[in-house]
């Protein structure tokens, strides 16, 4: 990372010096330019509800990036990456698509479990992903880092991402936009708002449809038939006002995506060239447990291999299908100047996914690793009220209470084995129902003006989360060398070994309950300068360890576990401690706003292993998830916008990440470094020296870039004369995100990416022009590396300390996500 402070001054160098070739062309035509009026204009000033009450951007004791309706079109924003582009100390990657959203704020990366950040539409929690969701018809988003979990709840110990959608208007009003660009992209969309009753009743309503042909030729059939995406969604809001201290929004939208398998592709294990397997007796004998790394950057392919028509001739389309239905009721009442708000909330989900596990395209596994998945009905309901003191009052505070349920819905599972080629369709098989989730919150937050200047605010959350989990776990083993337990059907076989059934019914019930303080000290060095530090504990959700249960392991063991509390896994914790200055200058016309923060995180949810006895005779090795990790982020976020004057309008952003690992145990990294010798069993010194070997203190979390940056410029100048009221625009946009670890070990990494986006076009009060060019370099950095096997390549390798004898697994491979390639469009909107 050494190169980075270059990288960024060579980009700076480039992107003053296209601003001026574009601007050269306009300013040398005198006759179309429309004479400017000295001065320069003020920034706009950004009104949040990071807090759930209306607080300006810069005074709000917190590090918000905050992106305006204008903001989004004028850099033309389509999606959740294109935001973490913009964001300092937010990391976005769709390595699998659209089939679920990993955010990476402050480097708080998710090793397992549920993110570590969430998202939110109208400060309403959303479940899944919210990907596709239409970016056109929202006021602002809010990028909120740090802990959240005082005033949002659950899951955003690291932020939150709040989507703030347009309000109905007592003018009638509408916009219509169209795209249409290269590799297939075409993107309409339309939306009205106003009055239905002067003044009582007031509407709006929304529409977007979209699509984009995949990027990546697919090696199996010669198509681009991977990486496509299709997206329609409706939306609309009731706003009614019958008196002047009471108020209602209903607000409703459905979206669907039917997406096309996303692009990746497994390199093949001929290219690792690390820790290479340390063959003894030819072809497959292993002296260690090493079973082949690639170490540096990931290779960037250009073509990506996918059985797609493995899945048509099975009677199924590789992809994604996600249908969501969204509903919220906000009644707001005003009561001698105390503000009494409900929030109701409804949500439903059903998800499709036809995924090629292989990724290599191959057949020769009969299908096996061609996966069906389908959820129907995932449905989730929430119930919020809460009141709110008078803002304007010396002493201030908010209180409320909060309910939440998820119910997982009906689950299905399947996969082509023995299908492909028959004509016969493949099923879906009925699976154990998921987990059930109930919350129950208190919260609320107290505020006090010690002097006009000087104030303090206490902010907390305490939860109870239940869970629920109801299932049987199946087990069949053949020839075995014992009889099974009472669990077991055992039948004796003619060559004295038995055939076993096993079957152990499950039933959970977990409960966590939390307490999540949040304290801020602002200080007022005058009407720019905003200075605050705080303190805030956030958390991350437990849950439950089926894999206890399993019908493979004999009765007592299960019960030993059971006993040492692995049937559950705790919380876990971060304590944030930050110090931030918010400073407005040059008359309104540019801010700068910098944090600096630590991070203690502790009770990291982990993959623990154990050797257990099998029913039947033997060991085999459990895995279950322990809370052993413990991790500290140390980090800067800075963010810069400036009106240089009537015609340049610039934004900075710098963010870094120093995400250090300080405890954790890594199984796959103690294979990788421990050359041996293996007794058997390699027990006590032998195992010893094997776990010291996994220790992975002091490397970087992975998926976290240390360095993050973005630069963009706009150029503005009227055109009067060329058209009426008619103004020419220039805008590039630049950002660097610095390299990602794959894994704990720090082998393998994606490298660094450097994004340019340029657009230019005109703009006059009712329609705006423009043609673009998104990643206009081709970067080729992948959005993704998937530490994977190679399916039909075995070694024979000393088995897992402590057990003893022998084990065939795989050689290691990976498998890559290429980005989108360089898009050309054109947009028009229009606004009547």
């Amino acid at each position: 990372m050494s190169d980075t402070p270059n990288v960024i001054r060579a980009s700076v160098r480039r992107l003053l010096a296209v601003s001026a070739a574009a601007a050269i062309p306009l300013v040398a035509m005198p006759g179309l330019v429309h004479a400017q009026q000295p001065g320069a204009r003020a920034l706009e000033e950004i009104v949040v509800t990071a807090r759930r009450a209306e607080e300006t951007l810069q005074e709000v004791p917190l590090s918000i990036s905050a992106f305006t309706a204008q903001d989004i079109e004028d850099a033309g924003l389509r999606s959740v990456e294109d935001l973490a582009l913009q964001t300092p100390g937010f990391s976005f990657r769709s390595a699998f698509g659209r089939t679920g959203d990993r955010p990476v704020i402050r480097g708080q990366s998710n090793i397992l479990g549920e993110p570590n950040a969430s998202f939110f539409i109208d400060g309403v929690f959303v479940s899944g992903s919210i990907s596709g969701y239409d970016l056109d018809n929202l006021e602002r988003v809010e990028v909120i880092r740090g802990p959240q979990s005082a005033l949002f709840g659950r899951r955003t110990f690291a932020g939150a991402i709040n989507y703030i959608t347009r309000q109905p208007t007592n003018e009638l009003e509408g916009q219509a936009n169209a795209t249409v660009g290269a590799r297939g992209l075409f993107e309409t969309g339309l939306s009205l708002r106003g009055p239905i009753i002067d003044d009582q009743l007031l509407f709006q309503v929304n529409a977007r449809y979209f699509e984009r042909d995949g990027h990546y030729t697919n090696d199996v059939t010669g198509q681009r038939d991977v990486g496509g995406q299709e997206s329609r969604s409706v939306g609309g809001t009731l706003y009614w006002l019958p008196t002047d201290n009471f108020e209602a929004r209903l607000r409703f939208n459905w979206t669907r995506n039917d997406d096309e398998h996303f692009p990746i592709v497994r390199i093949g294990s001929a290219l690792n060239n690390c820790f290479l397997p340390n063959i003894v007796a030819p072809p497959f004998t292993a002296e260690t447990r090493t079973r082949g790394y690639f170490c540096g950057s990931a290779p960037r392919p250009d073509t990506v291999a996918i059985n797609t028509d493995g899945f048509e001739a099975a009677g199924w389309s590789a992809g994604l299908i996600r249908e969501a239905f969204r509903y919220s009721l906000v009644l707001d009442w005003t009561l001698a100047d105390y503000q009494l708000t409900s929030v109701t909330a409804y949500n439903e989900n059903t998800i499709f996914s036809a995924v090629d596990q292989d990724y290599s395209g191959i057949r020769g596994f009969g299908g096996a690793f061609e996966t069906l998945t389908y959820t129907k009905d995932a449905k989730d309901y929430s119930q919020e009220l809460r009141i709110m003191s008078p803002r304007d009052e010396r002493f201030r505070w908010l209180g409320g209470v909060y309910y939440y349920k998820e119910k997982p819905g009906n689950q299905f599972t399947g996969n082509l084995a023995g299908t492909i080629g028959t004509g016969v369709q493949a099923t879906l098989t009925p699976q154990a129902t998921g987990v059930e989730l109930e919350n129950n919150a208190v919260f609320g937050m107290v505020e006090f003006d010690v002097t006009d200047q000087f104030t303090l605010t206490a902010e907390a959350r305490y939860a109870r989360d239940k869970l629920s989990l109801d299932g049987q776990s199946n087990f069949v083993l053949n020839n075995a060398a014992e009889p099974g337990s009472e669990s077991c059907v055992t039948t004796p076989t003619e060559a004295g070994t038995f055939n076993l059934v096993c079957t152990n019914a499950f039933s959970f019930n977990e409960t966590f309950s939390n307490f999540l303080p949040r304290l801020t000290a602002t200080y007022l060095l005058n009407e720019d300068v905003t200075l605050y530090g705080l303190w805030a504990r956030g958390n991350k959700p437990g849950g439950i360890n089926s894999s206890v249960e399993n019908a493979q392991t004999v009765p007592q063991r299960r019960a030993e576990l059971a006993q040492l509390g692995l049937r559950q896994f705790d919380e876990e914790e971060a304590d944030t401690f930050e110090l931030g200055v918010k400073t407005t200058f040059a008359e309104g016309r540019g801010l700068f706003n910098v944090a600096l923060y630590y991070i203690d995180w502790s009770n990291q949810q982990l993959t623990e292993t154990q050797a257990v006895d099998r029913e039947g005779g033997g060991q085999f090795i459990t895995s279950y998830i322990a809370n052993l990790g413990k991790s500290e982020v140390k980090g800067l976020e800075a963010e810069f916008r400036y009106v240089l004057n009537d015609f340049w309008t610039v934004r900075a952003a710098y963010a870094y990440q120093d995400a250090e690992i300080k405890e954790y145990f890594s199984s796959d990294q103690a294979d990788l470094f421990f050359p041996g010798p293996y007794t058997n069993p390699c027990d006590g010194p032998c195992e010893a020296a094997w776990r010291a070997a996994g220790d992975t203190s002091g490397n970087r979390l992975p998926l976290v870039p240390r360095h993050q940056a973005s630069l963009s410029a706009t150029f503005r100048l009227g055109t009067d004369n060329l058209i009426a009221g008619s103004e020419y625009f220039f805008r590039m946009d630049y950002s660097y995100e610095g390299t990602r670890y794959a894994q704990v070990h720090n082998l393998i990494d994606t490298g660094s990416a450097n994004i340019w986006n340029f657009r230019t076009g005109f703009d006059a009060e009712n329609w705006t022009f423009s043609v673009f060019v998104n990643n206009a370099f081709n970067d080729n950095t992948p959005a993704g590396v998937l530490r994977y096997v190679n399916p039909a390549a075995f070694i024979n390798v000393p088995a897992q300390p402590p057990l003893p004898g022998r084990q065939t697994t795989n050689v290691r491979d990976f498998a890559i996500t290429p980005p989108l390639k360089r898009q050309v469009g054109a947009s028009l909107v229009y606004r009547f």
